[in-house]
């Protein structure tokens, strides 16, 4: 059944319906979980904003599609269409990013990095696995077979089974595959090499490697390339097993077996008997409910196209030629197979097939998508198929699902509320609201174009401009006109056209590298290195000014900047070591971070350095400061390295560790145009740095100090922080958020004595009042009382809200 959140006006239409229609009593449950879910902490539209089309999963039964996606869990009634959006901040699903849904026996099955869930009637139930995330889902029987990165998980439906195969594999390969026969585990491994979204997306599998497990005895088989006979660098078309058999066909057109139980590898000796004329095709293949393998052949000498399927049985051993009457139909081709409870689905170049037994379904693709649309995943359930029709020039977006026998199709109720064209998945706002940056991932590469101007979409073409928005860099100048910079260019972005800065006073064409820049009082200040020999190189500063003219440059003929030396693409010799980070506080001071010094330059060019900060046990001893970031608000220079704030307007080393505080890892440290730096973790916490010891909590969600998912990037406008999440961008009023510091005077008699060590008196009666940890946890929850006693708890900082209203307190 199907909970909505629905606006207030839907709710009373369908109270209505429900009064008329003959099925009361189904309605009626269906409403009143409708209301439940508002009470639950739903996020509220007004303040989240996210793109609810980049699916990942899809599944459905007789009442519902689920789609899963990279930012959530939607469910959407077949009848109705209505639909609900779930993540792990309005509902108990414990991850966000989707990998695999599953219906068995009448359970919705859900797999992502956060864990195996279930979902019946509204409700998430994890399955404990004790595991680092789940991906895809098997069925053998009612056996649930699951894994992750390093382990693999049965589960009976009540108790679970891990074997653990990690300690005997490479800790750079992963998971990426498994099949269950009979009394084995074919397991397959690829390197981690950041490639996660293409093998979801593309489903091919780069540098792989195997290994069997036999669950009799646990023993685990791995083999190198020269015992399975092909190198691990092979991409790996298909993979299927029959009769203890592996079929593993490789990019070169050969194909190997594995034997289960004799434990050895040969070449693929069957496929001689192909009918004559014909040769193997290495697309794909598939093993069906019966144990023969399914597999495409195609005319020696033939083009692409042309592919016909055959079937090998191990009863008979004998490869047969399907569907030979069709021989002659140039649409007839098979190019991916896929089973489909009884059914073998068939993908062709032009149509589709339904294969039940020896009759066939044809499906014209052009019937029921045309372009700019194409059917993504396609699934089975309720006796249907379905596909969704997505757009071809954004991947994975869905407009509509299609019955692919009825024709019939169905809108997908949340395609509207898309508010962004790209997910926010690891994205975020930048400055004043008027771009979306993302971080580049080769799945999302479709989307990387877009930017927000005048509040509407425009895209742009300008391949730098698309590749300025994997760095993290940007500025404005007062005029509103953003920079944004790409490794060796400024590009200034006006109306959704760029402009390149080409007249920073670089002395070599070549092998320059722009480290960054800030905007001050109008001009840009440009930091940098060029080349100055074949293997040394110098470091600049460039004053730029809005019209493309360089003011001044600061080098080593008139500052302290130096030089570097380079040789084969490595740096191995610093005279003073690399340029990474620059600031100018109010009073036009330049301050320099390179991976060794720390330095002030002034108006008149004399230099500070600044020779307190703690440097890391290398050779070359780099400092630990890896960014530096100036705060207008409090005139305070602030650094950041690792989990370590720094104050560097400070004579002496003055740092907080911020897990110290009670904090997790520090996800985002960086300053906003309001003026105010802010850090942010990777539990989801959300602070202002007033200074490094007083970090001040912001509610992103009402009621919740943190989210329980990394926040990803802060940017400001118009009195409002923009919070990017991997679900979505949450709009934050900061100037009601904020938890109070002491500076207001409501806020300073919330209660007394603070600091205290047994007891706090409450000003305010008749008030709900809670006592959170610095990481969000309740520790204590009362309603009225005037006095509480927080004697038990440990010494620390703490945040106590009455009502509405948030106070630090410090208990020794």
């Amino acid at each position: 059944m199907l909970k909505k959140n629905v606006e207030d006006t839907s709710l009373f239409v369908y109270l209505i319906e429900s009064i008329i229609t003959k099925d009361v009593m189904k309605r009626f449950i269906y409403l009143l979980t409708t209301l439940l879910i508002f009470t639950y902490g739903t996020v509220k539209s007004e303040t989240f904003e996210t793109n609810y089309n980049h699916y990942s999963a899809f599944a459905g039964d007789d009442e519902n599609f689920y789609i899963g996606l990279h930012n959530g869990f939607v469910v959407q009634n077949i009848e109705s269409g209505e639909a609900i959006y779930y993540n792990s901040i309005n509902s108990n699903l414990g991850t966000n990013y989707i990998d695999d849904i599953a219906v068995h026996n009448g359970t919705v099955y859900i797999t992502g990095p956060g864990g195996l869930y279930t979902y019946a009637d509204g409700t998430f139930k994890e399955i404990l696995l004790g595991s680092n995330g789940a991906r895809k889902l098997h069925f053998v029987d009612d056996i649930l077979w699951t894994f992750d990165g390093s382990s693999i998980y049965k589960y009976d439906g009540v108790n679970t089974q891990k074997y653990d195969i990690g300690k005997d594999i490479s800790y750079r390969y992963e998971i990426a595959r498994i099949d269950i026969h009979n009394k084995h585990i074919w397991i397959s491994m690829f390197s981690n090499s950041n490639s996660k979204d293409y093998y979801y997306s593309q489903f091919k599998y780069i540098n792989y490697r195997f290994a069997a497990l036999n669950l009799e005895n646990n023993e685990l088989n791995t083999f190198t390339p020269f015992e399975r006979g092909f190198e691990s660098e092979s991409s790996i078309p298909f993979q299927t097993i029959s009769n203890n058999e592996v079929w593993v066909g490789i990019s070169d057109k050969r194909c190997f077996i594995y034997n289960l139980e004799l434990g050895y590898w040969r070449q693929n000796g069957i496929l001689k008997l192909i009918p004559e004329g014909y040769e193997f095709e290495y697309r794909d293949a598939l093993t069906d409910n019966n144990g023969d393998i399914w597999f495409s052949i195609i005319p020696i000498g033939s083009e692409y196209g042309e592919n016909k399927p055959a079937v090998y049985s191990y009863k008979t051993n004998t490869i047969t030629m399907k569907f030979k009457d069709k021989i002659a139909d140039t649409n007839f081709t098979s190019l991916f197979f896929k089973q489909m409870g009884d059914d073998i689905f068939i993908y062709g170049h032009k149509n589709y097939y339904i294969v039940n037994g020896d009759s066939i379904v044809t499906i014209n693709r052009n019937e029921i998508s045309e372009k700019p649309y194409s059917i993504g995943q396609i699934s089975k359930f309720n006796n249907n198929y379905y596909g969704m029709i997505s757009k071809t020039d954004v991947f994975n977006k869905p407009i509509q699902f299609i019955n692919l026998i009825s024709k019939e199709k169905t809108d997908y109720a949340l395609n509207v509320k898309s508010i962004l064209p790209i997910p926010a998945y690891d994205a975020y706002l930048k400055d004043n609201n008027t771009e979306l940056i993302m971080d580049g991932k080769a799945l999302l590469i479709s989307y990387e174009d877009y930017i927000l101007h005048n509040g509407n979409w425009l895209r742009t073409d300008d391949s730098l401009v698309k590749r300025s928005f994997y760095e993290n860099n940007y500025d404005r100048f007062e005029n509103g006109n953003l920079v944004i910079k790409t490794r060796e260019s400024l590009i200034g972005l006006r109306n959704g056209n760029a402009n390149n800065y080409n007249n920073i006073n670089k002395r070599v064409a070549e092998n320059n590298v722009i480290s960054d820049f800030k905007i001050f009082e109008d001009k840009m200040y440009v930091y940098g290195y060029y080349k100055k020999t074949d293997n040394n190189f110098n470091t600049f500063i460039s004053v730029m000014n809005r019209g493309n003219s360089q003011i001044f440059q600061y080098n080593d003929s008139n500052s302290c900047l130096t030089d570097f030396s380079l040789e084969g693409g490595v740096i191995f010799s610093y005279v003073d070591s690399v340029s990474m980070s620059i600031e100018i506080d109010n009073k036009g001071n330049i301050w320099v971070l390179t991976r060794k010094s720390l330095f002030k330059i002034d108006e008149n060019l004399n230099c500070e350095y600044i020779d307190n900060l703690p440097r890391q046990d290398h050779e070359y001893s780099f400092l630990m400061l890896y960014d530096i970031v100036y705060s207008k608000n409090k005139e305070t220079l602030f650094g950041v390295g690792g989990n370590t704030i720094y104050n560097l307007n400070s004579n002496f080393l003055d740092t907080v560790n911020v897990i110290d505080q009670g904090l997790s890892n520090i996800k985002y440290f960086g300053a906003c145009s309001d003026g105010n730096v802010y850090v942010t973790t990777e539990t989801g916490g959300l602070y202002r740095v007033k200074n490094i010891r007083e970090l001040i909590p912001i509610e992103v969600v009402p009621g919740k100090i943190e989210l329980g998912i990394p926040i990803n990037h802060v940017s400001y406008f118009k009195d409002t922080l923009y919070v990017s999440t991997d679900v979505g961008l949450f709009k934050v009023d900061n100037r009601l958020t904020s938890v109070e510091d002491g500076g207001n005077e409501l806020s300073s008699n919330l209660f007394y004595p603070n600091p205290s060590t047994d007891y706090i008196n409450i000003e305010a009666t008749n008030q709900n009042i809670s006592i959170s940890s610095m990481t969000g946890t309740i520790v204590n929850q009362v309603t009225g009382e005037t006095r509480i006693d927080i004697s038990d708890l440990p010494s620390g900082v703490y945040f106590v809200r009455i009502g509405d209203r948030i106070k630090k307190l410090i208990k020794y």
